[in-house]
Order: C-alpha cells, then structure tokens, then sequence
C-alpha cells in the first residue's frame, strides 16, 4: 500500500493525548458538525502512513481535500480542523489570548475540559479563591451596573454596550464610596445561633424524621 508522510508530533499508541482524545471526541460525538468529524477521522488516518489518496478513498472525499486538512492541522492543530469562515461570517481573530474568570467551583477538573484547554491553550481560565468574603462585595459591585445600567437595556451592538457601561462607571466614579457590611460580627453570629436553636427543636426533628420515612418508602 503507498506511504505518505507521517504527521509529526502525532503517535497513535498515545492514546492519552490530549490531541488524540479532542479527534477522537469530535468524531464519535453526535453533536459534531458532520464536517468537523469527518475532518478528525483524517487526522489519525495521515497518522498511519497513508498517502492522501489513500485516504481520501477511505473517507469518500477528494485527494486536495485531505492535503488541505493535513496542511492546516499540521499549521494549528485541533484548531485547524474547525470550520473554516465563510464569506458574510463574523471575523474572530484567533491571535490574542482569551482570559475566562470563573466561580471556583470544580468543572475545570473534569477531563473534558482539561483536554479542550490543553487544546485551545490561548484560553486561559482564572479561578476566584475560595473563603474569601471580599469577594462578596466585588460581587456587589458588578450587581450595580446590571441592575442598573444593563438590565431593560436596549444594545444593538458590542459598541454601544461598551460606551453604556463606560458612561455608567464614569458616572458611578464621580461619587464613588466603599461598600460597607450593615450588620456587625455579633449580628450575624446571633442570627445563626438562633437559627441552630430553631432546626434544634423536637418539632423540626419529628418533622424531618417523617420526611425521611416518607421519602424511603
């Protein structure tokens, strides 16, 4: 059977890599584009040592379509394989890096998405940190703009969102102050006894005991 040249950097018997688990998700996942699985089933096929008519019989499409595919992922990667814009399509320039700050919650860890980062690596995730209440009043904070200067908003694009939210934090800096907690340590502390003391009463427990009876049954 004709050889052709092997993909550099891609070695079948890892089948833990990252690249390899993203092909191989994109072409068993039924959500996929059909174009963009039929793309991922060419990776691995260049990878055997086929030639591009090789494996343009095996996949039902033409020689210059594998050669194009091969070129573009052997330039970006999983990244070249995905649609390519049409004319009309709204332009995204693939350079600059993309930082996502997230809720540190523990989805990040999954490896679905620990496979799509390692590779999309210009996206870059940030996590708040956990146990700390400043964090509550930066929350605050941003709850300001949405209610309002975002919420009932009308935005007929990315430009006059932008000037909007510019105009409100101009306006808001003009007599900007700290947020202040209202309630002191004690309060608060007061508050949660009482409310121990209240799901501590007999009557809450015989209820709770009853639902659980309940639920079981």
């Amino acid at each position: 059977m004709p050889r052709g040249r092997a993909i550099p950097g891609w070695n079948l018997s890892c089948c833990r890599q990252a690249e390899g688990l993203t092909l191989e998700s994109w072409a068993e996942r039924r959500s996929t584009a059909q174009g963009r699985a039929v793309r991922a089933r060419t990776v691995p096929a260049c990878a055997n040592g086929w030639n591009n008519t090789v494996v343009a019989a095996r996949l039902g499409v033409g020689t210059d379509t594998v050669r194009r595919r091969r070129t573009r992922f052997l330039a970006r990667r999983p990244d070249g394989l995905a649609d390519e814009p049409r004319p009309g399509d709204r332009q995204t320039d693939p350079g600059p890096a993309v930082h996502v700050i997230c809720d540190n919650l523990s989805a990040h860890e999954a490896p679905v998405v620990h496979t799509w980062l390692l590779a999309h690596p210009r996206f870059q995730l940030h996590f708040t940190p956990t146990c700390s209440s400043w964090i509550n009043q930066v929350e605050r904070w941003f709850a300001e703009p949405e209610r309002r200067c975002l919420t009932r908003g009308v935005f007929c694009s990315l430009d006059d969102l932008k000037t909007a939210l510019e105009e409100w934090i101009k306006v808001w800096n003009d007599d900007a102050g700290p947020f202040e907690w209202t309630k002191t340590a004690d309060r608060i502390l007061d508050r949660i006894c009482h409310y121990c003391d209240r799901i501590s009463e007999p009557d809450h427990w015989a209820c709770s005991a009853s639902a659980v009876q309940n639920w079981a049954s």
